[in-house]
């Protein structure tokens, strides 16, 4: 086997047949279809995502001629927690830090404007800071750091699909955030 690196929570006969499945020479382009267990449903879909009615799947196309997709799964069992990450508006902090200082550099000069713009900058860093939502990042137990990058879901095309992330994870008993 080569490039499948072994999980905790592989240790089911379908599982090792499926890790098989997947370092095969000869696999083929193969669909999510074909990764899926006889009794698992395909819940939601948020490319490269899959919420199935058992786990949650990442699987990586082949990125060149000759390599295999990579598949990452994350059962609900071994799911973590779901929560949502802003970024911060660094243009909005650049500008809020701009403003700030010619505020400063305006009250040198005992002008009423340096307050209020020594005040609008602040509150642009401050607003800034607090940045936009960014992604929404899955966590599982016994998760790597390295391996939690792998799990960023983007924001702006994944309300549907965390909805049903949530709803499947909190009907096997978890909390989700």
């Amino acid at each position: 086997m080569r490039n499948c690196p072994p999980r905790a929570w592989a240790s089911t006969s379908f599982a090792v047949e499926l890790v098989k499945l997947i370092c095969r020479e000869d696999a083929g382009a193969l669909s999510i279809q074909d990764y899926l267990g006889p009794a698992e449903t395909l819940l939601s879909i948020c490319q490269p995502f899959y919420a199935t009615s058992q786990r949650v799947i990442r699987l990586e196309p082949d990125a060149a001629p000759g390599r295999q997709p990579q598949l990452r799964e994350i059962p609900y069992h071994a799911l973590s927690e779901v929560k949502l990450v802003h970024r911060n508006n660094h243009p909005m902090m650049l500008a809020g830090a701009a403003i700030t200082i010619v505020g400063a550099y305006l009250v040198t000069f005992l002008l009423i404007t340096g307050v209020l713009a020594i005040g609008l900058g602040v509150a642009l860093l401050v607003y800034g800071g607090k940045g936009r939502p960014g992604y929404y990042q899955i966590s599982g137990w016994g998760l790597a750091p390295q391996e939690e990058r792998w799990w960023r879901v983007d924001y702006a095309r994944s309300g549907s699909f965390i909805a049903t992330l949530r709803n499947a994870a909190g009907q096997a008993g978890l909390q989700t955030y």
